[in-house]
């Protein structure tokens, strides 16, 4: 499904039921990876 995260345009894909597949603009990439980055630090403190 093609959406937008953060202002920026992805495309994601479920490859399985716990799999999924980011699509995203490399000049885009620094930015979206750091997001994810920081929602994965949040989960694994428990945020």
């Amino acid at each position: 499904a093609r959406t937008i995260f953060d202002t920026v345009q992805i495309v994601l894909t479920r490859e399985a039921d716990d799999r999924f597949h980011l699509t995203v603009w490399r000049s885009f990439l620094p930015h979206v990876e750091a997001l994810i980055s920081l929602a994965n630090r949040e989960i694994a403190a428990g945020l």
